[in-house]
């Protein structure tokens, strides 16, 4: 008799349990949540380092928030860092909610970033729009924002800048969704985009949203290409992003204000400036933004045609970033160096840096870098070789 009861006891916890399985949805503490929505805004505003710190913060407080560890990973992969990517993602699979069903949207946010990390970004963008359809209203913007950056990583700019003009209107993201639909259309339609960055920048300042206010001078700075007269703008964004202690913000502002000094002449102001990003960067053991940095550096010089200071620069740079475990930067290298290469007409060694590129994206997807290694493909193959390149 006492086994009956012993097993019918047993039988009615675990039909209790799997009756609160399937009628109860986790749901994670108000301080998580709070964290989580301050990281998402500093990802919508293209501060993904900031937006890892917060996510972090947030699982701190609930380590099981599957939302705040797939947005993560996200965020990691938008800093070329794919491996720290597949550890959120391989934790946010051991680490589930118990005895409680994970809210529809999570488990589609956790589907678009594995998605993403094996470069399935038009699959990704169609997870986060059914995260997007299935979020609770307090969560729907911030879906929303992310199934429209979903988009630009996909390459669908016309998807893209449609959401983002849809959240301008009654969104508590509309600040970020006007400056990003602005980056999207500045290179084809001038002056309603300085008009959007305008109205962006504005709604920052009613917000009293500092990083916003930021990183809209940043990125119509950054897109509209750069003169002297920009080195006032430049200056108070980096200005803010030091008073804010924002660190991203602080490298990044400090790195665009280096360029346009070289674009003057300012060599001197240029290289100390340039420098003082560098030194933060290593400070704070950000090398995948340093190797970024030196890539950038690279390219502009080469641009120019400064042949003898790219190659010094692409030399640091690749060191970095295989340092700093960043495919795409690594690949980045690789196709400079390629070209650097190709120049002297050692096509033997071209096709070895290009084979090392074709490493690095099997490892990290990347579709626009694939494009431009195909192009130097064709091109090794019309470059007539020198003696040493046999």
């Amino acid at each position: 008799m006492r086994v009956v009861v012993s097993i019918l006891f047993v039988l009615g916890w675990l039909g209790l349990g799997a009756w609160l399985y399937t009628r109860s949805i986790y749901s994670t503490s108000s301080e998580a949540l709070r964290l989580y929505r301050s990281g998402a805004h500093a990802q919508q505003v293209g501060l993904a380092w900031k937006a890892t710190q917060l996510y972090e913060q947030a699982l701190a407080k609930d380590e099981r928030f599957i939302a705040a560890r797939a947005s993560l990973a996200e965020a990691w992969m938008d800093l070329d860092q794919p491996k720290r990517a597949a550890a959120e993602l391989q934790l946010a699979a051991k680490l589930r909610p118990r005895w409680r069903r994970l809210a529809e949207y999570e488990a589609l946010l956790e589907q678009a970033s594995k998605a993403q990390l094996r470069g399935a970004l038009s699959e990704s963008a169609v997870f986060h729009r059914r995260a997007s359809a299935a979020a609770p209203e307090s969560q729907k913007s911030d879906m929303l924002m992310s199934e429209a950056l979903s988009y630009i990583r996909a390459g669908d700019t016309e998807a893209a800048v449609a959401r983002y003009a849809s959240l301008e209107k009654d969104s508590s993201d509309r600040c970020a969704a006007m400056m990003t639909r602005a980056c999207l259309i500045l290179a084809t339609q001038v002056f309603p985009a300085r008009q959007l960055f305008g109205d962006a920048q504005t709604c920052f300042e009613a917000a009293g949203d500092l990083d916003g206010v930021a990183q809209a001078t940043y990125e119509y700075r950054r897109g509209v290409g750069l003169t002297e007269m920009d080195l006032e703008s430049v200056r108070k964004t980096l200005s803010i992003a030091q008073s804010t202690g924002n660190v991203e913000q602080e490298i990044l502002a400090g790195a665009l204000l280096s360029r346009i000094l070289l674009q003057i002449g300012e060599d001197d102001e240029a290289y100390n400036v340039f420098s003082r990003s560098m030194q933060i960067a290593d400070q704070h053991e950000l090398k995948f933004m340093a190797a970024r940095l030196l890539i950038e550096r690279a390219q502009f010089y080469f641009d120019k045609g400064d042949f003898l200071q790219a190659a010094n620069y692409h030399a640091l740079a690749a060191t970095v970033s295989r340092a700093a475990e960043t495919p795409w930067t690594t690949a980045n290298c690789a196709i400079l160096g390629t070209k650097l290469i190709l120049r002297m007409g050692l096509v033997v060694q071209a096709r070895q840096n290009i084979a090392g590129a074709r490493d690095e994206l099997r490892r990290f997807p990347n579709a626009a870098l694939s494009a431009q290694i195909t192009e130097l493909e064709e091109l090794a193959e019309h470059t007539r070789a020198r003696p040493e390149g046999h």
